[in-house]
């Protein structure tokens, strides 16, 4: 699966985004739940969902959603060949051996956000980016 259809997935099945086609019918146009147009910031690729997997800041569009149910922990690594690593817990509250409810890690902190939220919500990457740990 590659970064567009994981940032597909974070819109519709995270964000409870709707993606309806143009007037043309040449290109989609995502809405979020008020009906505001969402998509990237980069001119030259005007009509495409916002880059959740590899952009900071929009990942963390992600992780402000979630917060309000779930805390996170983000790790960065200490040595750059390391995966970044997050975390979610319910409620902010771990089991017995304080462990996050679910965990992914991955290549940069972007994609790391993005295939925990699609956990969160029930989402399975089967064919996940790879990454060498």
């Amino acid at each position: 699966m590659d970064n567009n259809e994981i940032n597909r997935l974070v819109a519709e099945k995270v964000m409870g985004w709707t993606a309806v086609p143009s007037i043309t019918g040449d290109y989609e146009i995502w809405l979020d739940q008020a009906g505001k147009r969402r998509y990237t910031k980069n001119p030259s690729l005007r009509f495409v969902v916002v880059n959740f997997s590899e952009d900071i800041e929009s990942a963390w569009i992600v992780v402000e959603k979630l917060s309000t149910k779930w805390q996170w922990e983000l790790v960065t690594p200490f040595m750059k060949d390391n995966p970044c690593y997050a975390s979610l817990t319910l409620g902010g509250k771990t089991d017995w051996n304080d462990r996050a409810d679910i965990a992914e890690a991955a290549a940069t902190m972007p994609l790391a956000i993005c295939l925990l939220a699609l956990r969160a919500f029930g989402v399975e990457i089967e064919d996940e980016p790879n990454v060498d740990y």
